[in-house]
């Protein structure tokens, strides 16, 4: 066995560290995912991958393996110099979640919301400067395990993609067993061309299993941007008033026996409430017992002077795949 095949970084690799998966994952690879990307003249699309292009033909038989950002969030992109179609030169100030600037080297603004560029007008036309996009993972339909590209689609394209989406899920298919067909829309358009997504078959159990699987992987998921919950405030819960309980009368205070002493109230002293060293308070009344409270001693008498407020308790606060075609020699240069 070479040292080159032992020997990291001038260390020899020790035996036991070959029985452990790598798993590297994480760290993420060097470059940008390759990217397939639109031309002015509708004539095909381009891919690049490393330092090299290619023109791939229209339309592109593709399976989309993720979407991003998730949900109806859109992802936001600003070019000082405004975005050539094409272009894979990195946005000036970028937003993933179309929220707040988290990422370019020149940024524009604390908060999405309030960035001029974001707004209506702001662009070519009534557009925006700052244009919303979403970002589709794919792969060749041809070959479901191969490399994996990223494409932007365009703010003009946007609600195409969302109604593809709806279609799909108005049958109940999941995006990634079907071939999409990507083309372009017969539109006169100024700018950018307009993409269309349309069903060109489906996949076989075999690869629609093995695309599942890959679009519900680390690979995948840990490239998608979830937007984080918009916290609202709830609208304050009706609560009912529950009915007014009335108490029973307490018993009649008993008859004073004849002859005993009163206090200030008119009351005999009764050993059940009273201390038993039968002695008054300032105002006149006998000295309750330990541990017997001023209700407890009007329940037994009925009536006592100068009886505590008894406050209610506040209420507690409510927080709230498919047959090979003429494409196939063109898509198997790039899966």
């Amino acid at each position: 066995m070479s040292n080159a095949l032992v020997v990291i970084g001038g260390f020899q690799i020790p035996a036991y560290v070959k029985q452990y998966e790598a798993r590297n994952e994480d760290f993420g690879s060097a470059g940008a995912l390759p990217k397939i990307s639109v031309k002015t003249d509708k004539s095909g699309f381009l891919l690049t991958k490393g330092g090299e292009t290619m023109l791939l033909p229209v339309p592109l038989p593709v399976v989309i393996l993720g979407v991003s950002p998730r949900g109806k969030a859109f992802s936001r992109s600003f070019y000082l110099k405004g975005y050539t179609p094409g272009s894979t030169d990195p946005p000036d100030c970028s937003s993933d979640g179309g929220t707040f600037p988290d990422g370019g080297d020149s940024r524009q603004s604390t908060g999405c919301a309030v960035c001029p560029h974001s707004q209506w007008g702001s662009g070519p036309g009534d557009g925006q400067a700052c244009s919303q996009h979403k970002v589709i993972f794919v792969v060749p339909a041809i070959n479901i395990d191969g490399a994996m590209f990223q494409m932007r689609v365009a703010p003009t394209s946007l609600k195409y993609l969302g109604a593809y989406g709806n279609e799909l899920t108005a049958h109940g298919i999941n995006k990634s067993v079907v071939i999409t067909n990507i083309g372009y829309r017969d539109e006169p358009t100024k700018d950018y061309p307009i993409l269309s997504f349309s069903v060109g078959g489906f996949l076989d159990q075999s690869n629609g299993t093995r695309a599942i699987e890959r679009s519900e992987s680390v690979e995948i998921t840990g490239l998608i941007y979830t937007p984080p919950i918009e916290v609202q405030a709830l609208p304050a819960p009706v609560v009912s008033k529950a009915p007014t309980l009335t108490s029973p009368p307490p018993p009649p205070p008993p008859p004073p026996l004849t002859g005993a002493e009163l206090d200030s109230a008119g009351h005999a002293w009764n050993p059940t409430i009273h201390a038993a060293t039968k002695t008054k308070v300032r105002n006149g009344t006998w000295k309750l017992k330990r541990g017997v409270s001023t209700e407890q001693a009007t329940a037994v008498l009925g009536s006592f002077p100068a009886p505590a407020t008894i406050t209610a308790p506040a209420p507690p606060e409510t927080s709230q795949t498919g047959s090979a075609s003429a494409l196939d020699a063109a898509l198997a240069q790039w899966g």
